[in-house]
Order: C-alpha cells, then sequence, then structure tokens
C-alpha cells in the first residue's frame, strides 16, 4: 500500500507541474544557441519532469492531515502575489530575466505540500533547488564572463599550434596565418551556455544514480572537462582545415552544428563510463506481495495540487503573446545615434498624429505629437542600456493617481496625475525592447500632457486575465488610471 500509494503520488505531482508550468515551458526557446547561453534553460524544463519521476527513490508517504493543504495553499498565494507583482513592477523585463520560471520552486511546493506534506518538502529539496535554474538569472554573472572563455580557449589553441610549428599570430580572439588570412574564436565558438546545458542534463541523472556523493561530483566534473576536450578538439580541427584547405563550405557546416553533435556524443559517453564510477541505477527489489490492511487513501491533497495547476494553467495564458527579449542579449555600451532613434520613433505612427523632434541630445530626444485639433501630447523617449519601468523624475512636485494595465504583449502601461508649478499633467509612461545590430537596447517612453488640453483618453484593455491580473496589482490606488490613446496605441502596437 504505501509504495502503491507513492506512486500515485508522484503521478499525481507530474501531471500537476505539467500542467501549472506547461505555458512556461512552452514560451522557451526549443533550442541551446550559440549567441545566448541562457536558452541553456530549455534543458531543465524537460529535466523538470524526469526528475520528478526520480523522486520516487526518496520516502514519500500520501499526508492524511489538512497541515499539508494548508501550506500548499499559503505558498500557491504566494506563488500567485509575486507573479503579478513581479509583472506590473517590472513590465517586459518579467520575461527577459524568466521571472516566471524563477518562482517556480514555489508553485512546485505548492503542489507538493498537498500530497506529501511539509516532509514531502524536505525530502524533494533536490528538485525545488534545481528547478532554480529554469531561470537563467542565477547564471548571468557566469554568462558575462563568455569573452574571457573565448579568449581562453583561442590563447590554449594559439599555444598549441605554435608549439607544433605552424607560422601563426594572435591578435585578441583572432588567429592570423600570414596574407591576409585570419580565423575569430569568438564566444559563440565556446559558449558557456552549451557546458552548463550538458550539466544541466547530468544533474538529474547524478541524484538518480546510486553511489558515493564523491564519486558523482568527480563524474560531473568529468562530463564538463569532456565536453571542454571535445570543443578544443572540434576548433583545432576546423583550424588545421583552414590552414590547409581554406575555409570550405563543408568545414563552416561542421562549425554550426558541431556544438549540438559533440553535446550529445557527450552525453553518450557520460552514460558509458558511469559505471566505471561506481554509479549505477539500483535495481527493484522483487518481494511476495502481502495482502495489505484496507485503508482510505487521502486523495484531498492530490486534488488540491490538481486544482493548482489548472489554475496556475489559466493565469499564464498571457505568457504565449509576451515580447520576447532573451536579458543576456542586452547590450550594456550601445551608444545610440541620431538615426537609431528616428527608426524606433516610427512605431508612433500608430497614434496618427503628426511628429515634431523638438531636441536631440546623446541619450534623450524630445518629440511633440500634434493632432488635428492643436492639442498637444509632448513624448518624453529616453535611451537606456537595461530593461526597466519608466520612471517620474523627482521635478516633479506632487503625483498622484498612479495606475498600471497589463497589456497583452507584456508591457505595463502605467498613468499618473502630476501636479508641476501649479499645473496639473496626465503622464503615461512604459518601456519597450528593440533589437539593434544583434543587440537589445531598452526605450522608455513618457506622454505627458496639460489636463486642460483636449486630450483624447482610450480605455486600455489588456484581455480578461491581465485585467484580472491589472485589478488585483492595483488594489490599493486612489483612482483609475486615465490613458491617452496616443500612449496606448503606441504600447499596444510594440511586438
Amino acid at each position: 500500500m504505501p509504495e502503491r500509494s507513492k506512486a500515485i503520488g508522484i503521478i499525481a505531482l507530474l501531471a500537476a507541474f505539467i500542467i501549472g508550468a506547461l505555458n512556461s515551458i512552452l514560451i522557451t526557446n526549443p533550442s541551446i544557441l550559440d549567441t545566448d547561453s541562457s536558452t541553456y534553460i530549455i534543458v531543465v524544463m524537460l529535466m523538470l519532469p524526469l526528475l520528478i519521476i526520480f523522486s520516487g527513490k526518496e520516502e514519500l508517504m500520501l499526508t492524511k492531515g489538512y497541515k499539508g493543504t494548508v501550506s500548499g495553499i499559503f505558498f500557491f498565494a504566494f506563488y500567485i502575489a509575486l507573479m503579478i507583482i513581479a509583472r506590473g513592477a517590472m513590465s517586459f523585463a518579467f520575461f527577459s530575466y524568466r521571472v516566471d520560471a524563477f518562482i517556480m520552486p514555489i508553485f512546485i511546493m505548492s503542489i507538493v505540500a498537498p500530497i506529501f506534506g511539509i516532509e514531502g518538502i524536505k525530502r524533494l529539496k533536490m528538485l525545488i533547488v534545481y528547478a532554480f535554474f529554469a531561470s537563467p538569472l542565477l547564471l548571468l554573472p557566469l554568462f558575462k564572463l563568455n569573452n574571457v572563455w573565448a579568449n581562453a580557449n583561442t590563447s590554449f589553441v594559439f599555444v598549441l599550434l605554435k608549439s607544433l610549428g605552424y607560422n601563426i599570430s594572435k591578435i585578441g580572439q583572432t588567429i592570423h596565418a600570414g596574407a591576409g588570412a585570419f580565423i575569430t574564436i569568438s564566444s559563440t565558438c565556446v559558449s558557456l551556455g552549451t557546458f552548463v546545458a550538458l550539466i544541466m542534463f547530468l544533474i538529474p541523472l547524478a541524484y538518480f544514480y546510486k553511489g558515493d556523493i564523491k564519486n558523482t561530483v568527480v563524474w560531473l566534473i568529468c562530463g564538463f572537462l569532456l565536453m571542454l576536450l571535445l570543443n578544443i578538439l572540434r576548433i583545432i580541427a576546423i583550424m588545421l582545415s583552414w590552414l590547409y584547405s581554406g575555409l570550405s563550405g563543408s568545414v563552416l557546416v561542421f562549425h554550426t552544428f558541431a556544438g549540438q553533435i559533440l553535446f550529445y556524443i557527450a552525453i553518450v559517453v557520460m552514460f558509458i563510463i558511469a559505471p566505471k564510477f561506481n554509479l549505477h541505477i539500483e535495481r527493484i527489489k522483487r518481494s511476495k506481495p502481502k495482502k495489505p490492511a484496507k485503508r482510505e487513501m487521502p486523495l484531498h491533497g492530490i486534488f488540491i495540487a490538481l486544482v493548482f495547476g489548472i489554475i496556475s494553467l489559466l493565469l499564464t495564458i498571457p505568457y504565449a503573446s509576451a515580447i520576447s527579449a532573451p536579458a543576456e542579449l542586452f547590450d550594456s555600451a550601445n551608444a545610440s545615434q541620431n538615426a537609431t532613434i528616428v527608426n524606433i520613433i516610427k512605431s508612433l505612427e500608430n497614434a496618427h498624429m503628426n511628429i515634431y523632434q523638438l531636441g536631440l541630445t546623446n541619450k534623450t530626444t524630445l518629440y511633440a505629437i500634434k493632432s488635428a485639433s492643436n492639442s498637444t501630447i509632448y513624448l518624453f523617449v529616453y535611451l537606456y542600456k537595461i530593461p526597466e519601468g519608466g520612471t517620474i523624475t523627482a521635478n516633479y512636485s506632487g503625483i498622484s493617481a498612479m495606475y498600471t494595465q497589463l497589456l497583452p504583449n507584456g508591457i505595463s502601461l502605467k498613468s499618473a496625475r502630476v501636479v508641476s508649478m501649479n499645473s496639473t499633467f496626465i503622464v503615461n509612461y512604459f518601456s519597450a525592447p528593440y533589437l539593434l545590430n544583434g543587440s537589445y537596447i531598452t526605450e522608455n517612453y513618457l506622454f505627458f500632457a496639460p489636463l486642460s488640453n483636449n486630450i483624447s483618453f482610450c480605455n486600455a484593455n489588456g484581455g480578461p486575465i491581465n485585467n484580472l491580473e491589472t485589478a488585483i496589482y492595483n488594489l490599493g490606488a486612489n483612482s483609475e488610471g486615465r490613458f491617452m490613446c496616443a500612449s496606448y496605441d503606441v504600447a499596444k502596437g510594440i511586438k
């Protein structure tokens, strides 16, 4: 009976997780890209269900009382509150940093507690900790070292080939072979994301294997070193081919797909060598079944967990239409130029008004949008290097009636009433990402107009789920937001 009930609990936990996390999984890039190390998270997303199944090795029992259910309700309420607050406050950056995945461990605790109780959360701590890596937030500092890592690999390959007598020279990450011939080993050639993806794939297997913890750690380290060796051999093979016959089409094709091929080779090799580290899968011992005493199987916790999964599924439907702007690709040193601003400002044509440029500095551009009725709405566009919500500067003497509307594209459109120099203004502001030359930058828009002007207002609509979350996010707001049609048209038109 205990083993049967545990199996039913694991199946229910797996079902609740897949249902509740489905939208987060679906919006995740299915490929591990060399150009974006954070795409490793698809490995974690897909390995989490497997890790739940592997959790059957733990001593788990269905909880009988209601303490686990109460705890689950608390965790789930906390998870929903965090999701709504973070979406409203962070705007599109909520998806850039995959905060939806970062708070997933709380969702997992909310479905574990009703099924296996608080003790189950303790026993499944491996699952919960591993789930944190479904978001790249923890590893973003590591990925900042991509260029350093690429330079170290370049230096190693250069020293090796130089010692073998090849007439080459090195400047930065570029190796020259004379007569204008050169090849660059960039961060995409040795992306740290590929190494992280391999480790994230091996961790659930290491958890499932039975063996000494020291042997398990050494096995994981060997996986990293194996991937490093295979990648070095790949670079050397490309370099030798280049030195002897130039970069043919076949070599370029190999360069494009070799990373994925080596990833799969490394996985197969690690499976094969696991027994060498005394790691093995424990065999299930067969015993004569005993006639179990009749016990009532507690199913209320399973029902609650499945309900939590369904609610999470419904509330995360807007994820599918949200703007995707990977955090790692934001350029921290992107200089704006007038041509760049002009290209971006074309999106304002959605407002169907005449646009006049009033001024331009290195980082700010001030435009006037004039309607047919000659009432003027001013637009202040501020170019910033990281994604963050728009803010009202401290020059204003009074701010009230602040309100936020979550739009279908993930942008938080904010509204406020501002008093400055005895005049009252309506202010709308939001942030939006743009892809420029392979890097993302953030435009912070600030629309404002005197309240006395003849302004056209629109009722912002984010859809039923976004409207519900908007209402919860704005609890305590002292007034409903007022959105100028110009700002609303621009914000909802960004994709």
